[in-house]
């Protein structure tokens, strides 16, 4: 974890918008997630994360965005189940998002000032009406979550505990009031899923955001799952690339994965038309060194080839003799024999047995 903080080491960059005109252009976006049980004690974890954007982020396209705040805690309550955590997650976010877009009014005197307001006036519905100036989108990849707050109508709100239905509907309330967008994200589009999980794969969105400053908040009607989506193509990571290629020049015709990542890994300078020239030409050179490689790699074996066949040569004119083989091997150990025969002892003298061989006297 240490090594992967230090490589992916990022600066924030506030920068500005080219479809922002006026501070009431600017647009606020919340996105909130949770990890149920996944602490030792059987608590949850939420996460959530502010970003500002231009309008043109509402068409749910790719857009630039800057990262303003985020944020990783226990769920105060614990929850009994995934929708239970979604509904204290993003009721955190959106009091986040209802904060910044505070702050934003303020800093450009939508509030007026104090002494002007009419006495005893309720500050709550005062500064809800304030913020109104501001747009605010709430995200969540949470199917339960989204529809119990915008769809169900039941007393619980399709949920199984009470406690989540009363946040859901004080959410619910909130987003009336204080006019923000509650939308519906699949989990690769989520930035603050990389806050509540574990596994890489998680981090990726995140990462290609910090690198590229792009992204998309894109609500699918037919609410497509991210597994099932990027079996179908539709990866949020790639679309952030062909985005960013596309600025460089590049056209939509991107054809297949293998193309993207090329794309990726050497982006064009002067169009799509000049770097599929290169592609063309990188291709023709790896065909021609893959031939020298061949004719290298003969010549150089060359040598061994003919040894190992004069080698078979060698074997198919002298066939092996089992019968004199076998002779060589006595006359071999005859000789090692002979070598270490003891000395004649003399007369009365104990004999020790030795072997006689065939042809000894």
């Amino acid at each position: 974890m240490i090594g992967e903080v230090r490589r992916e080491n990022f600066k924030l960059e506030f920068r500005s918008f080219d479809d922002v005109y006026s501070w009431k252009d600017m647009v606020f976006i919340s996105m909130g997630d949770q990890a149920h049980g996944n602490r030792p004690n059987g608590n949850s974890t939420g996460g959530m994360i502010t970003l500002a954007a231009g309008p043109s982020c509402l068409d749910g396209g790719v857009s630039p965005m800057t990262v303003l705040g985020w944020k990783t805690w226990k769920l105060r309550r614990r929850a009994i189940g995934s929708n239970d955590a979604e509904v204290q997650s993003i009721l955190e976010a959106e009091d986040h998002n209802f904060r910044t877009r505070l702050l934003w009014s303020e800093l450009h005197g939508a509030g007026g000032r104090r002494d002007s307001r009419t006495p005893r006036e309720d500050l709550v519905s005062a500064l809800e009406k304030q913020v109104k100036d501001v747009r605010g989108v709430l995200c969540t990849d949470s199917r339960g979550g989204y529809d119990a707050v915008e769809r169900n109508e039941s007393p619980l709100l399709g949920l199984g505990n009470m406690r989540s239905a009363l946040q859901a509907f004080q959410l619910r309330d909130n987003l009336q009031r204080a006019g923000c967008m509650l939308r519906w994200l699949a989990s690769d589009f989520d930035l603050a899923d990389a806050l509540t999980k574990k596994r890489e794969e998680a981090r990726q969105g995140l990462l290609k955001m910090l690198r590229t400053g792009f992204w998309s908040i894109k609500f699918d009607p037919s609410f497509t799952s991210a597994k099932k989506g990027k079996k179908l193509g539709k990866s949020t990571v790639d679309a952030v690339d062909k985005y960013v290629l596309k600025g460089r020049g590049c056209d939509d015709e991107v054809n297949g994965p293998g193309e993207l990542h090329l794309l990726q890994r050497h982006p064009p300078a002067f169009g799509m038309a000049s770097h599929r020239v290169r592609l063309g030409t990188l291709i023709l050179v790896g065909l021609v060194l893959l031939q020298i490689a061949g004719f290298i790699g003969q010549e150089v074996a060359r040598p061994w080839r003919d040894r190992i066949q004069e080698q078979k040569d060698e074997e198919s004119s002298n066939p092996p003799d089992p019968v004199g083989a076998l002779r060589a091997l006595r006359r071999s150990l005859r000789n090692e024999e002979g070598s270490t025969k003891p000395e004649k002892k003399e007369k009365g003298a104990a004999s020790d047995s030795f072997v006689i061989w065939p042809g000894e006297s």
